[in-house]
């Protein structure tokens, strides 16, 4: 029984920019009976056929918000997937989903920046070296001092701006 497949989209809901779907364009081959990242056991006599597909997938139930639209109830998912091979006496061969919807929800809004909001940042960030640069000076005064004055014992260090 060949159970190779394809998930070309696989989605539990509408789709919105930032998603990623972690089951898009996947797929798994069997070859000649055997699956290629299964390991088969060279002692048991159960025929490589009989393999089953599991995935396990945790939904999180999403609202994106964009500007200027309306938000968007939509999902998304984390997927662990697993393969193993079955027997005739135990398991039954087949692709199986099995999902869990979490109880949390999950909002994700994008901003942008207005016309208005990066003139202002702009223009801000000018005015801020001046206040920085000054404090940094005054640090690297009160530093020398102290070094100074710890390296001569008894002399007084020269004051800033004498």
């Amino acid at each position: 029984m060949n159970l190779s497949h394809v998930i070309t989209e696989f989605s539990f809901g509408k789709h919105f920019p930032e998603i990623t779907q972690p089951l898009d364009n996947s797929f798994e081959v069997t070859h000649d009976g055997a699956s290629l990242s299964s390991v088969e056991d060279p002692l048991s006599n159960v025929p490589a056929d009989f393999i089953a597909y599991q995935y396990y997938l945790r939904v999180v139930p999403t609202t994106y918000v964009a500007p200027r639209t309306e938000p968007l109830h939509t999902n998304q998912y984390s997927v662990t997937h697993y393969e193993r091979t079955v027997n005739e006496h135990m398991g039954v061969p087949g692709i199986f989903f099995k999902f869990e919807i979490e109880p949390v929800r999950l909002t994700l809004i994008q901003r942008t920046t207005t016309i208005a909001q990066l003139f202002i940042r702009c223009v801000s960030l000018p005015s801020t070296a001046p206040p920085l640069s000054h404090i940094c000076i005054l640090t690297a005064v009160s530093a020398l001092s102290v070094a100074y004055s710890s390296a001569r014992p008894g002399v007084s260090a020269p004051r800033a701006g004498s």
